[in-house]
C-alpha cells in the first residue's frame, strides 16, 4: 500500500491524516484512528485545484492537501509509485504532528542557559589550561 501524510479539512479545522493506496482499496487514518476504508469502486478522487483533492466516499466529501501533490496525483495516475511504507506504521501515531511554537521567553531562557553553558566550558577549559 502506497502512502501519502497530508491535512482533511473538516468545519474550519485540520487533521493530519494518511491516506492510503493500493489497487483495491483507499484508507483515511488520523494518528491511530481509522477514519474510513473503502474500495476503489465505491470511492472517487477528484483534483480540487492547487495541490488539493476531493476524496468522496458514501456520499461524504473531505478535502485533502497532500504533503507531496505531484506524488499523490502521480499515483493516482499510475505513472510513478512512491515510496512504501511498512503497514504497522500507517496505523500507527504520526511522528510529524507538532505542538505548538515556544513562547518568546522559552527560547530567551534556551539561548541564555546554552550561552552560560558554552561560558562555563570556556571558563574551566582555561582553567585546565593556566
Amino acid at each position: 500500500m502506497t502512502i501519502f501524510h497530508g491535512v482533511v479539512s473538516l468545519d474550519d479545522s485540520s487533521i493530519k491524516v494518511t491516506v492510503g493506496l493500493d489497487d483495491t482499496t483507499v484508507t483515511l487514518v488520523a494518528g491511530e484512528v481509522e477514519i474510513g476504508e473503502w474500495s476503489s469502486s465505491e470511492c472517487r478522487i477528484k483534483e480540487s485545484g492547487e495541490g488539493s483533492w476531493v476524496i468522496e466516499a458514501e456520499e461524504e466529501r473531505l478535502s485533502f492537501l497532500p504533503d507531496d501533490p505531484s506524488g499523490f496525483a502521480l499515483s493516482l495516475n499510475g505513472d510513478a509509485s512512491p515510496p512504501q511504507v511498512q503497514p504497522s506504521t500507517v496505523m500507527g501515531p504520526d511522528p510529524a504532528i507538532e505542538g505548538a511554537a515556544p513562547k518568546p521567553s522559552t527560547v530567551t531562557a534556551f539561548y541564555t542557559l546554552a550561552a552560560l553553558t558554552a561560558a562555563l566550558g570556556l571558563w574551566a577549559l582555561i582553567t585546565l589550561i593556566t
